[in-house]
């Protein structure tokens, strides 16, 4: 009964490391368009 318990809490924990790392990816894909639209103005202004 306690290695079974300990087997679910550990499941349960890389789950959670996993989702973790899902929502900052796609936070970072949500935000990477709007990097390099910044990238690429800034670049044009400094163009002479």
């Amino acid at each position: 009964m306690k290695t079974e318990n300990l087997k679910a809490k550990k499941l349960t924990n890389e789950g959670f490391v996993s989702f973790f790392f899902y929502l900052l990816f796609r936070m970072f894909l949500k935000r990477l368009p709007l990097l390099w639209l910044l990238y690429i103005i800034r670049y044009r202004e400094t163009d002479p």
